[in-house]
């Protein structure tokens, strides 16, 4: 199984070898999508948090009776709590 699988990469090797020191033509709009920077290819997070959640993007979360109580755990980071907010009465 892999004596055929290597021979059939050098039968297309050779093959393809024949395409050596040629030149080819190729328009600019195909070549500019192969040097693009990442920054440009990965659309960036927005700063602003929508309407509902917190700055993580979790949703806020509100309980009566419960007023005071951010992150009882000490927990950060990617272990953080969603911001608790709660209605004043």
């Amino acid at each position: 199984d892999l004596a055929e699988q290597v021979a059939k990469l050098k039968e297309k090797m050779e093959a393809e070898s024949g395409w050596a020191g040629n030149i080819f033509w190729v328009s600019k709009w195909t070549v500019d999508t192969l040097l693009k920077v990442r920054s440009e290819l990965i659309k960036q997070p927005e700063d602003e948090p929508t309407e509902g959640t917190t700055d993580s993007g979790a949703p806020e979360i509100q309980i009566p009776g419960l007023e005071g109580l951010t992150n009882p755990l000490g927990l950060e980071g990617q272990y953080s709590m969603p911001r608790l907010t709660f209605p004043t009465q």
